[in-house]
């Protein structure tokens, strides 16, 4: 009996670690379709939970060698996603949303976070990335004022 318990556990455990390594990157794409949008209530609200999810990372499935990078990469990208929530201020949250795609870009070169491919799109007008998991142009930094502006620079492959 006590064998099972520690198998469901186990289980439940590696369950939660891989569903908060998804969600970070979905929490992240919906802070990006808020932005587009020009909807700010919705971006702080999504970047809360960004903040949660990046909380709830188990480091314990992180690549050998890799546990620190991550680990401050992770408060990087944590303190990004709370200025978003902290702030209702569009123009605000897309500045902070520079440093948030720059942080979740260096993590998702580290570790898996997709089973898509990743996209990262440039800026020129704003001289910053961001992510998609599409490989067509919808700008975050000027919404719908210019949401084709910008070009796919990167892929991740998963």
């Amino acid at each position: 009996m006590k064998t099972l318990f520690t198998a469901l556990l186990m289980a439940l455990t590696t369950t939660v670690s891989v569903h908060a390594q998804t969600s970070l990157l979905t929490h992240y794409y919906q802070v990006k379709e808020a932005l587009v949008n020009g909807d700010a209530a919705t971006a702080s609200s999504k970047a809360a939970d960004l903040v949660k999810a990046a909380g709830n990372w188990d480091l314990t499935n992180t690549p050998t060698g890799k546990t620190s990078a991550v680990s401050a990469n992770l408060k990087k990208l944590g303190a990004a996603a709370q200025s978003i929530a902290d702030n209702k201020n569009i123009a605000r949250q897309r500045e902070y949303f520079a440093d948030l795609s720059n942080e979740i870009y260096l993590l998702a070169k580290s570790v898996k976070l997709s089973d898509q491919t990743i996209y990262q799109a440039y800026c020129p007008m704003k001289k910053a990335y961001w992510l998609s998991n599409e490989n067509s142009i919808r700008n975050p930094y000027y919404g719908q004022l210019m949401p084709g502006c910008g070009s796919i620079s990167a892929s991740i492959k998963p």
